[in-house]
């Protein structure tokens, strides 16, 4: 099964569902869970086992479920959260609210991160988590592929460099990982000898 983020995922009788949003990797690289955007007048976020997915001809992501069903599912929560450095300084003469949206430009907005209610050690990746390595940003991920047990073996980037084809990377290459960026473990000079450029025409990478 592939998880191409930002698809729509569609009922069996073909009526549109929602969107893949971001897929949830466990400790052991498989993707237990995905989150979709549901359609209608108030979407929600919900996070869906992969058991209740199959895919159908054409390569689309069908959902096995009933509405009753899907108003059962739990939602997906994200939230920004101030982190605070142990040598963060607070001015003493300062407006509420001025810590993190700072009067002036000279004044250093405080640094947050991103947490979500997934289980420790899980990973969310969506289209659009950073991709670096050792040295500096390469670009984005794209699409997560999945071998036929829903284990994750690689994901699709893009790079940041318009002229560069995506690359398929291993998900041994990942080093770190957190909300919102992937860190390979090497440098961008050597990422070509890890990875597999994806050429257009190239419907199934081979690592």
């Amino acid at each position: 099964m592939r998880f191409d983020l930002d698809t729509e995922i569609r009922y069996p009788s073909g009526e549109r569902a929602g969107v893949l949003r971001r897929v949830i990797i466990d400790e052991s690289s498989d993707v237990r869970e995905i989150v979709m955007a549901t359609d209608g007048l108030v979407s929600r976020m919900v996070i869906v086992p992969t058991d209740r997915l199959s895919e159908a001809p054409g390569e689309v992501l069908t959902i096995n479920i009933s509405d009753e069903e899907l108003d059962t599912l739990p939602d997906y929560e994200e939230d920004r959260v101030p982190a605070i450095p142990d040598d963060w300084h607070f001015p003493e003469d300062n407006a509420p609210g001025s810590d993190v949206f700072p009067a002036t430009m000279l004044q250093p907005i405080i640094p947050v991160v991103e947490m979500s209610n997934v289980q420790e050690g899980e990973l969310s990746l969506s289209q659009g988590t950073e991709v670096w390595c050792l040295d500096d940003r390469w670009g984005v991920v794209d699409e997560v592929l999945t071998d036929e047990n829903s284990r994750v073996y690689a994901f699709l980037g893009r790079s940041d460099a318009v002229d560069e084809h995506d690359r398929v990377i291993p998900i041994a290459l990942v080093e770190h990982a957190d909300a919102g960026q992937v860190t390979l473990n090497c440098t961008l000079a050597d990422l070509p000898t890890y990875t597999q450029e994806m050429i257009d025409d190239q419907k199934d990478p081979e690592l």
